[in-house]
């Protein structure tokens, strides 16, 4: 499973979400090209939102800013919120929530350090 920026394990287009099997780390890889944001005619996030909302389940997004470890978790009711991932860990385990996740009331939350406020 391909982790950070930068493509998919074998190359190809990077990753659009990490979605988790039944139980279990995130283990299930959704990748697309800008065609498939064009044809879809939504974002990466919304595409996630769209497909948590409709199988009960959560995935983990690109966030699009400069730290690798750093994602939007996207829960089963479409709530979203930013996340930081153990950078030790190969199986992206959430160590912690930026900021207050409907969906994920379970995670604590700890505010991103300063340089990380404004992405």
């Amino acid at each position: 499973m391909a982790r950070g920026r930068g493509g998919g394990g074998d190359g190809g287009d990077p990753p659009i979400a990490f979605i988790p099997p039944l139980e279990g780390p995130f283990a299930q890889e959704l990748s697309g090209s800008d065609k498939l944001s064009e044809l879809v005619k939504v974002s990466a996030l919304e595409l996630a939102r769209a497909l948590c909302r409709a199988v009960r389940t959560r995935a983990l997004v690109d966030g699009g800013g400069p730290a690798p470890d750093y994602w939007l978790l996207v829960t089963a009711d479409g709530s979203y919120g930013r996340v930081m991932a153990d950078p030790d860990s190969d199986d992206l385990t959430i160590l912690h929530a930026m900021e207050p996740i409907a969906g994920a009331p379970e995670l604590p939350v700890v505010p991103p350090p300063d340089w990380a406020r404004h992405w």
